[in-house]
């Protein structure tokens, strides 16, 4: 399973790039983010399966123009592995490995909490997954929200949900006779995530 990270690494930073050129007068913070992840998958076809505690693990841009007073934007590059257990004769593990991009709008009601609502494009770089391999998509999709306290301290919380919208997996069924009967579409995730943010620059930029 291969992703090509290069080309989304280089589109996240063009499209930074774009949006502080775009800004006459900004507050600018880059941090690291990491935490864990409590990850399950909705489906129709899973038995006995049960969430995954996975991890994250990325960066941030957070820009705050000047003249939006409670609002910036944020986008997270950030490495996320989600997953589920299931139990067969002893419980097994599924892990997959993402590059997410995360771009968010941050609203302030006050000066100390945040709420956060965007998208998440991930694409897949890694799995344990080796029987059946080549019916998992290489591409998710889904919506993010999220909560943040303290954002423009040295060191912040966060959390957020990421509610997957496109079917990690996707197969033809055939039936005894080798008949197509149809197209499977299934295991939508939700990642629920809760971790740390180290802001390592905070700078005022002007145009």
């Amino acid at each position: 399973m291969t992703f090509n990270a290069k080309k989304v690494t280089v589109a996240l930073i063009l499209t930074v790039g774009f949006i502080i050129c775009r800004a006459p007068l900004a507050y600018s913070q880059v941090g690291i983010v990491g935490g864990v992840n409590y990850s399950f998958m909705r489906n129709s076809v899973l038995e006995n399966d049960e969430p995954a505690y996975t991890w994250n693990l990325g960066a941030n841009v957070e820009l705050s123009p000047k003249t939006w007073k409670k609002f910036s934007i944020e986008t997270r590059i950030m490495f996320i592995q989600k997953g589920y257990r299931q139990y067969a004769d002893k419980w097994y593990t599924f892990h997959f490995d993402y590059l997410s991009v995360q771009p968010t709008i941050n609203y302030s009601p006050v000066k100390q909490l945040s709420v956060d609502a965007g998208i998440d494009i991930s694409g897949l770089i890694n799995a344990n997954v080796i029987k059946w391999a080549d019916t998992y998509n290489l591409t998710d999709a889904g919506v993010v929200f999220g909560v943040s306290a303290f954002r423009h301290k040295r060191i912040s919380l966060y959390s957020r949900i990421i509610y997957g919208l496109t079917p990690m997996l996707e197969y033809h069924a055939i039936d005894e006779m080798g008949n197509f009967t149809g197209e499977i579409k299934d295991l939508k995730n939700t990642c629920i995530q809760v971790g740390v943010r180290i802001n390592i620059y905070h700078e005022k930029l002007s145009f």
